[in-house]
């Protein structure tokens, strides 16, 4: 049986207000989708304070050339564009980045 809390139902009912039988993985899938709405919500300060946001890189907002994380995000550019060009035209390439 995949049900949640058939030993406790006390606390599943009272928690969620129902007494029909959840079947677990519907019930943590639920809990999943509901923290990503929450989490895509979230500010950028916010998910830095949680320790899940996204790296900072000048697609996302204004940075020196100076900065480590501009150098850092450029270096991984050149990599991807060097990798794309391997196994693609590179006139073809050239195309869509300047696109």
């Amino acid at each position: 049986m995949n049900a949640a809390a058939l030993g406790l139902r006390e606390p599943v009912e009272r928690t969620l207000g129902t007494s029909a039988r959840l079947e677990y993985g519907a019930l943590t899938q639920a809990l999943a989708e509901d923290a990503d709405a929450l989490h895509s919500r979230f500010s950028d300060d916010t998910l830095r304070r949680l320790g899940t946001a996204p790296p900072r890189s000048p697609v996302r907002e204004a940075m020196w050339s100076t900065d480590p994380d501009f150098k850092a995000f450029a270096k991984q550019e050149l990599e991807r564009a060097r990798k794309l060009a391997q196994w693609h035209d590179p006139d073809e390439l050239a195309r869509e980045v300047r696109e």
